[in-house]
C-alpha cells in the first residue's frame, strides 16, 4: 500500500537531510494544507532513515557527549527573504545558530551582512542571550572565523580570536569537510530553516521577532529527540555552568600592518600616530577602532603604545621630569638605547633629556648615538665621560672633544705587507715584457 507521504517525498527527504524530526515535518505539512496523519509521516521518515543507513556509502555516525557548559557549536544557514532597507529589494538573509552541546539550547539570529565584525558581533549577542559562554566553540572553517584551516594547528581570524579570548573561551575548527563534528548545530540550522525558508518579511526586525516567538513557543518547549527532555528545563540546569560574561563588551579592532616612517610615526585613516623611536623603518602590527589605535611589535606581539584617537595631542612646552614618562616616548627610547651602548653615553643622554626641550633633546641625543657609528662606541664613551667630569654634559662638549681627539688609525705596517714600490716595479716589468712581445710579432 502506497504511503500518503509519497507525493511529498522530495520535500520530506530534504527536511530529513537537515536533521528535522518527523513531528516538525508533519506540522509544516499541515500548515501548508496537506492532509496527512502524524503516524504516516513518522513511518515514512523512519523508512527514509533506514534507506539512508543501509546505503553502502553512508559512514557510521555517533553522538558526541559533552558536559554542561563545556561546548557550543556555531554555524550559518539560509534565512528568510527580507526587504533590504537600502535598496528596497527582497534579499536572502543569513541565519546564525549557536547550540549548546549538553542541553541543546539554541540561539537563532538573523543578519543581512557577512563579515568578520558581524560574525564576532553575533557571538556576543548569543552569549548575552544565553547569559554566559561555553568553554569551547566548535565552528566551521569559514573565512570570518578561520584564517588558515588546519586540523592540528589552525589560525583563527585575529578579530575572532580576540573576541573569544575576551569571553574566556576557545575556538576549535572542525576538520575540513567534516560537518558531523558539529552535528548538533547542523540539526538546529535545518530545524529553523524549515520554518523560515518559505517566508517573506518586510524588515529584519520583523523576521527576528517571528523567530524569537517561534523559539519561545515551539523550539524551547519541545522534548528533544536525543536527550528526551524539554529543552528549556534542561538549559536551566546548564546555565550555571557557563562562564560569566565580562562587564564590558569586547573592543573589536581592525587589524592592519604598517611600516614606521623615518619620522617615527604611522598613518591610520589619514591621521599620524607616533611610534617608539626604536621601531623606525620597522614593520608593526596596528589594531584600531573608533576610539583607540594600538601599535604592537610585529615579532613578539608586545604592545608598544596605545593612542586615544579623540584625545588632544600632548603638549611639548614643558620639559619632562627626569626618568618620568620617558619609557613610552621617542625620547625615552633613545635614552634607553644610549644606556645599552655604554654607561657614560646613557648618563649623558639622560642629562640632555632632563634639561632640553623635547624636540631639541631628540635631535641632540640622536646625534650622540649617531656619532658612535663614525667614531666607535668606546671613543664616544670616553668623550661622554670627559664631558660629565668637566661639568658640561652636552652634545656640544662631546662633539668638540671628538673633533680634537680622533681615534688612532691602524698603521698598515707588517713584514708580510710589501711596499707600494714593489707593486710599481712588478707592473713596469709586466708592461715592458708585453711591449717586447708585440714588437717581435710585428717584425
Amino acid at each position: 500500500m502506497s504511503s500518503q507521504c509519497a507525493a511529498h517525498r522530495a520535500r520530506i527527504a530534504a527536511a530529513v537531510d537537515k536533521g528535522v524530526c518527523a513531528k516538525v515535518i508533519w506540522e509544516e505539512l499541515r500548515s501548508d494544507g496537506v492532509k496527512v496523519g502524524y503516524a504516516s509521516v513518522k513511518r515514512f521518515v523512519r523508512r527514509l532513515k533506514l534507506e539512508a543507513r543501509s546505503s553502502p556509502t553512508a559512514p557510521p555516525v555517533g553522538t558526541i557527549h559533552t558536559g554542561p557548559g563545556k561546548e557550543a557549536q556555531v554555524d550559518y544557514g539560509q534565512g528568510p527573504l527580507v526587504r533590504d532597507p537600502a535598496t528596497g529589494r527582497l534579499v536572502r538573509s543569513r541565519l546564525f545558530v549557536m547550540t549548546l552541546g549538553w542541553s541543546r539550547k539554541a540561539v537563532y539570529l538573523l543578519t543581512l551582512s557577512s563579515s568578520s565584525a558581524e560574525w564576532c558581533g553575533l557571538h556576543e549577542r548569543a552569549f548575552r542571550v544565553l547569559g554566559g559562554a561555553a568553554e569551547v566553540i566548535v565552528l566551521d572553517n569559514l573565512a570570518e572565523g578561520v584564517k588558515v584551516p588546519d586540523y592540528c594547528d589552525p589560525v583563527l581570524n585575529p578579530a575572532y580570536a580576540q573576541t573569544l579570548a575576551h569571553y574566556g573561551t576557545v575556538g576549535i575548527p572542525a576538520r575540513v569537510r567534516d560537518p558531523d563534528r558539529k552535528g548538533k548545530v547542523e540539526r538546529g540550522v535545518g530545524y529553523a530553516q524549515l520554518r523560515l525558508e518559505h517566508r517573506t518579511f518586510e524588515s529584519l526586525a520583523e523576521a527576528q521577532a517571528f523567530l524569537d516567538d517561534w523559539v519561545s513557543t515551539v523550539a524551547d518547549v519541545r522534548v528533544h529527540g536525543t536527550t528526551k527532555r524539554v529543552v528549556a528545563e534542561h538549559f536551566v540546569e546548564e546555565q550555571p555552568f557557563l562562564k560569566a560574561l565580562p562587564l564590558e563588551p569586547c573592543r573589536r579592532y581592525t587589524f592592519v600592518r604598517r611600516k614606521v616612517k623615518s619620522t617615527g610615526d604611522i598613518e591610520v585613516d589619514s591621521r599620524r600616530f607616533q611610534v617608539p623611536a626604536s621601531h623606525v623603518n620597522a614593520w608593526v602590527q596596528v589594531q584600531f577602532n573608533a576610539d583607540v589605535v594600538r601599535v604592537v611589535d610585529d615579532a613578539s606581539g608586545q604592545l608598544l603604545i596605545e593612542h586615544h584617537r579623540k584625545a588632544a595631542p600632548p603638549s611639548r612646552a614643558a620639559a619632562p621630569e627626569a626618568g618620568k614618562g620617558l619609557s613610552s616616548s621617542p625620547l625615552g627610547e633613545l635614552v634607553q638605547r644610549g644606556h645599552q651602548l655604554g654607561k657614560r653615553i646613557g648618563a649623558l643622554c639622560a642629562a640632555i633629556a632632563a634639561v632640553d626641550n623635547d624636540e631639541l633633546a631628540v635631535r641632540r641625543v640622536t646625534a650622540v648615538l649617531r656619532s658612535t657609528t663614525n667614531h666607535g662606541v668606546d671613543h664616544v664613551e670616553t668623550g661622554c665621560r670627559v664631558a660629565i667630569q668637566a661639568g658640561a654634559p652636552t652634545y656640544r662638549c662631546v662633539r668638540a672633544w671628538l673633533d680634537h681627539h680622533r681615534p688612532p688609525q691602524l698603521a698598515q705596517v707588517d713584514s708580510l705587507i710589501r711596499d707600494l714600490t714593489a707593486y710599481r716595479d712588478v707592473a713596469a716589468r709586466l708592461a715592458s715584457s708585453a711591449t717586447t712581445t708585440t714588437t717581435q710579432e710585428t717584425a
